[in-house]
């Protein structure tokens, strides 16, 4: 009975660095972004030079397009089964 109990605890503590991983994800790959597209529609960005712009657009939706990507690798790297084989 111990053992399942200590398993059971594991598997809870799995899924909880699980969770914690995927809000990180979805702070950086979902709300800074459109926070980032929000924001930049209220400055006036006129201003600001093209290579700046050439380089804050792209990453922005970069960013934004990699959200779907980045949970499943969460997934994908917390199962057990799945990193013995890819290592």
């Amino acid at each position: 009975l111990s053992t399942i109990s200590q398993k059971s605890y594991q598997v809870q503590d799995r899924l909880a660095i699980v969770f914690f991983l995927q809000i990180i994800a979805v702070g950086l790959f979902y709300v800074f972004p459109l926070l980032a597209i929000y924001g930049l529609m209220m400055v006036d960005t006129s201003t600001w030079s093209d290579e700046l712009h050439s380089v804050i657009r792209p990453t922005i939706i970069i960013a934004f397009s990699l959200k779907p990507l980045a949970q499943s690798l969460i997934y994908l790297g917390k199962n057990p089964g799945l990193r013995k084989a890819f290592l």
